[in-house]
Protein backbone atom coordinates (compact mmCIF):
# COMPACT_ATOMS: atom_id res chain seq x y z
CA UNK A 1 0.00 0.00 0.00
CA UNK A 2 2.84 2.38 0.74
CA UNK A 3 4.07 2.16 -2.85
CA UNK A 4 0.62 3.11 -4.13
CA UNK A 5 0.39 6.06 -1.75
CA UNK A 6 3.58 7.50 -3.25
CA UNK A 7 2.01 7.83 -6.70
CA UNK A 8 1.23 11.53 -7.28
CA UNK A 9 -2.47 12.42 -7.25
CA UNK A 10 -2.25 13.96 -10.74
CA UNK A 11 -0.86 10.71 -12.14
CA UNK A 12 -3.58 8.68 -10.42
CA UNK A 13 -6.19 11.00 -11.95
CA UNK A 14 -4.72 10.51 -15.45
CA UNK A 15 -4.61 6.73 -15.01
CA UNK A 16 -8.24 6.69 -13.87
CA UNK A 17 -9.24 8.77 -16.90
CA UNK A 18 -7.44 6.34 -19.20
CA UNK A 19 -9.13 3.32 -17.60
CA UNK A 20 -12.51 5.03 -17.91
CA UNK A 21 -11.76 5.73 -21.58
CA UNK A 22 -10.81 2.09 -22.26
CA UNK A 23 -13.61 0.40 -20.31
CA UNK A 24 -16.31 0.53 -23.00
CA UNK A 25 -14.00 -1.27 -25.44
CA UNK A 26 -13.14 -4.16 -23.11
CA UNK A 27 -15.43 -7.17 -22.93
CA UNK A 28 -15.12 -10.11 -20.56
CA UNK A 29 -16.86 -13.25 -21.77
CA UNK A 30 -16.69 -16.99 -21.95
CA UNK A 31 -15.43 -18.06 -25.36
CA UNK A 32 -18.12 -19.63 -27.50
CA UNK A 33 -20.98 -18.50 -25.27
CA UNK A 34 -22.56 -16.22 -27.87
CA UNK A 35 -22.36 -16.40 -31.64
CA UNK A 36 -22.54 -12.62 -31.84
CA UNK A 37 -19.46 -12.18 -29.65
CA UNK A 38 -17.25 -14.84 -31.21
CA UNK A 39 -15.69 -12.40 -33.66
CA UNK A 40 -15.07 -9.75 -30.98
CA UNK A 41 -12.00 -9.63 -28.81
CA UNK A 42 -12.30 -9.75 -25.04
CA UNK A 43 -9.83 -8.33 -22.51
CA UNK A 44 -7.72 -11.51 -22.52
CA UNK A 45 -7.50 -11.49 -26.33
CA UNK A 46 -6.41 -7.85 -26.29
CA UNK A 47 -3.74 -8.51 -23.66
CA UNK A 48 -2.35 -11.53 -25.53
CA UNK A 49 -2.34 -9.65 -28.84
CA UNK A 50 -0.48 -6.73 -27.27
CA UNK A 51 2.10 -9.06 -25.76
CA UNK A 52 2.65 -10.83 -29.07
CA UNK A 53 3.04 -7.50 -30.87
CA UNK A 54 5.68 -6.35 -28.36
CA UNK A 55 7.58 -9.63 -28.72
CA UNK A 56 7.42 -9.42 -32.52
CA UNK A 57 8.63 -5.82 -32.43
CA UNK A 58 11.58 -6.72 -30.21
CA UNK A 59 12.54 -9.63 -32.45
CA UNK A 60 12.37 -7.38 -35.53
CA UNK A 61 14.60 -4.76 -33.89
CA UNK A 62 17.08 -7.44 -32.82
CA UNK A 63 17.31 -8.76 -36.37
CA UNK A 64 17.91 -5.30 -37.90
Amino acid sequence: MEVLRRIPKARVRKMREKVTELMPRIIYRRHGISLGLRARMDAFDIAVEGTLQRISSRISRALD
